[in-house]
């Protein structure tokens, strides 16, 4: 196995390599340049989308989730507007500090300037929770489309059997794409190159078996 170079302007008009350099993986040398009845290519799914692609699109989105959430919450440290004149400023910065400072009781006497200050919060609502609802959300909808399962990630009450089944049905689907694509390349190996060699999806025979934790998705024996 090898990666390679499709060769300039050798495409079929499925935009399939006509004629490749192969390129070694450890060094990076090309080892030859061959044509495409002595190649086979092993897709990752079957329009050769690249599963790097999708996980930095995901990571981005996580990411700007997390920066979302980081905002909001030094939005919440934002001050609040009090109105009054000049002379009551010293008493209402002596009143915040106080605050501040977590001072469990603060005397005012009913003559006070307190009992005339106004004051506007302007600080922006609080929802981290939701920004981290959707961030797990986010990270299991990438396990799914890796075909990874994913229903006991977050393991909150109220989860229908029915939700169960259908989120195994897309684990499923995902992880049938993958492997359909490696059995499509073991089956073009055998023809062109008459070697034995057979496809063993690890972790379907894992899932059937109950053990679905810590498992590689995926292997060419």
């Amino acid at each position: 196995a090898c990666n390679y170079v499709i060769v300039e302007n050798t495409y079929n008009s499925f935009f399939e390599p006509l004629e490749i350099d192969a390129i070694d993986f450890v060094s990076g040398k090309t080892i030859g340049r061959f044509k495409r009845n002595n190649f086979v290519i092993i897709r990752n799914n079957f329009i050769a989308y690249p599963t790097n692609l999708t996980v930095m699109r995901f990571c981005a989105q996580i990411s700007n989730i997390d920066i979302s959430a980081k905002i909001n919450i030094f939005a919440q440290q934002m001050p609040i507007l009090l109105q009054g004149d000049e002379k009551q400023k010293k008493t209402m910065q002596e009143l915040v500090e106080k605050i501040e400072l977590g001072e469990r009781y603060i005397f005012a006497p009913k003559d006070s300037v307190v009992n005339d200050i106004t004051h506007l919060d302007i600080r922006e609502p609080f929802i981290c929770k939701d920004l981290y609802d959707c961030k797990d959300r986010t990270i299991n909808q990438l396990l799914t489309l890796l075909g990874i399962n994913n229903e006991n990630v977050n393991k909150e009450s109220g989860i229908s059997p029915s939700e169960v089944n259908g989120n195994d049905e897309l684990v499923n689907l995902s992880a049938d794409i993958y492997a359909s694509a490696r059995e499509n390349a073991v089956a073009e190996l055998k023809e062109k190159f008459d070697i034995d060699i057979t496809f063993s999806d690890r972790y379907a025979k894992n899932i059937e078996m109950g053990d679905n934790e810590d498992v590689t998705v995926y292997d060419n024996d």
